[in-house]
């Protein structure tokens, strides 16, 4: 288990210094109303084609899957070239959640995303299944980005960080719309886990901003994916998180 944890953590930032950039994709787009499948297919693939040199890996949550079928990641993956992170944000019983970690691998995944509130027993259902591989990988979401996230998961994040810790997770999800949270997390857990910041640009977060309090990475949809120009997006984002990272690393 932890040489899995290492082993992932290594390919994405090797990924990450080759490129030079700290943005991971969150691939959320769905068909417009009157978009063919194919349609969308085409313009899903026209789009990570765009942006691939500027990301270190992507992430891809329910909107997507639903609207493409599982069929579709393995394809994503060959073509993009970097680690795909399955963000089902798990959070069932044991048994459920090694099927649905099973399955997430077979298609393609890399990592997946799972909610530390449902306990160590019931996250032993993905490590068992994380087990019988040796590059794949779990992030615990620590914190989301939202306001309503403040309501009952920031008064607790401590113990969830313990939840993480148990399972030998790869990361950990923390909120880079507050980053001053970001920073207590990084104080917390030291430089073993990777964090990931979501919640920059659309919902309020600027870019570098988390990567300078202690995230490794920053989780960015909306502001590529909608803007007029993703690709030149992409670019100025990587420039960003890049410049930041390597000022955090400088101090």
């Amino acid at each position: 288990m932890a040489m899995t944890r290492k082993y992932l953590k290594e390919i994405i930032e090797n990924v990450a210094s080759d490129k030079k950039t700290r943005v991971i994709h969150a691939l959320d787009i769905i068909p417009k109303d009157d978009e063919s499948k194919d349609d969308f297919t085409t313009r899903v693939f026209s789009l990570v084609d765009s942006i691939k040199p500027y990301i270190a890996a992507l992430k891809i949550g329910y909107p997507f899957v639903l609207a493409s079928g599982l069929e579709t990641i393995s394809r994503i993956k060959k073509h993009v070239e970097v680690p795909l992170i399955a963000d089902f944000k798990v959070a069932d019983i044991k048994n459920t959640n090694k099927l649905i970690s099973k399955m997430a691998f077979k298609a393609g995944f890399d990592a997946i995303i799972a909610h530390a509130f449902v306990g160590t027993d019931a996250l032993e259902g993905i490590t068992e299944e994380i087990a019988l591989h040796k590059n794949k990988g779990l992030f615990i979401v620590i914190n989301m980005s939202h306001p309503g996230s403040m309501q009952f998961i920031t008064p607790v994040w401590r113990d969830l960080v313990k939840v993480a810790i148990e399972c030998n997770a790869t990361g950990v999800i923390a909120p880079g719309t507050r980053p001053t949270e970001v920073k207590q997390i990084r104080e917390t857990i030291g430089d073993e886990l990777l964090i990931l910041s979501p919640g920059i640009g659309a919902q309020g977060g600027g870019p570098g901003q988390a990567i300078l309090n202690g995230a490794d990475f920053e989780i960015i949809g909306r502001a590529i994916y909608n803007a007029k120009d993703p690709k030149e997006s992409a670019k100025e984002l990587a420039k960003k998180t890049w410049e930041s990272y390597v000022r955090r690393k400088s101090i």
